[in-house]
């Protein structure tokens, strides 16, 4: 039941990320580095949840979201999304959002 969505990483914070990786439910995608207020382009998942493991590079720091699984959960609509990324008192967190 999951239909292609285009899924981009949008950054939100001061400090820039050397490195992105990212996965909503299917295999890992680097999204590269990006500066603060960058967003990456589209990439395209066949399937894509509402939240998802991230792992980004700093210059002092990795940090990581990582979800204990996908469980009863439902692939998000055929669409264009957002995930936006923050950094708040060392703590890496995000907002899923459709464009």
């Amino acid at each position: 039941d999951s239909s292609d969505a285009d899924v981009r990483i949008l950054y939100a914070s001061a400090v820039d990320f050397a490195a992105v990786e990212a996965s909503f439910g299917g295999g890992r995608q680097d999204f590269g580095p990006l500066a603060a207020g960058e967003s990456s382009d589209y990439a395209t998942f066949g399937q894509v949840y509402d939240y998802g493991f991230f792992q980004v590079v700093t210059d002092t720091d990795t940090l990581v979201i990582q979800p204990i699984d996908y469980v009863g959960e439902r692939p998000v609509e055929e669409g264009r999304y957002t995930f936006r990324l923050t950094v708040m008192d060392g703590s890496l967190q995000s907002e899923f959002v459709r464009d």
